[in-house]
């Protein structure tokens, strides 16, 4: 639901006419703000679930909570490999210097 249920007819006609004057970029704008508050609050609540937790393990169990434990599993993979292959291009380049 795009509006709340005492959104005033007037004030509903007004917004709506403010979100179609907005350009691309600022709509994109204003859902990647509201996607970073989603995340902000999920990381908040499981912070209090699990206060002893690292940073990592936090952000483990958000991508878990987002994801599933299947893509929780797909995710860690491809950023092992990732890191690997970053690794691997360093060890290159300082060999190449």
């Amino acid at each position: 639901m795009l509006f709340s249920r005492d959104t005033s007819p007037e004030a509903r006609r007004i917004l709506i006419e403010i979100l179609r004057k907005k350009t691309p970029a600022e709509k994109l704008a204003m859902v990647d703000g509201l996607v970073e508050t989603a995340r902000l609050f999920a990381l908040s609540g499981l912070e209090r679930r699990h206060p002893d937790a690292s940073p990592e393990e936090l952000e483990a169990r958000y991508w878990e909570l987002v994801l599933g434990p299947d893509g929780l599993e797909d995710v860690l993979k491809a950023r092992r490999s990732r890191t690997q292959r970053a690794a691997h291009q360093d060890t290159g380049v300082r060999r190449a210097h």
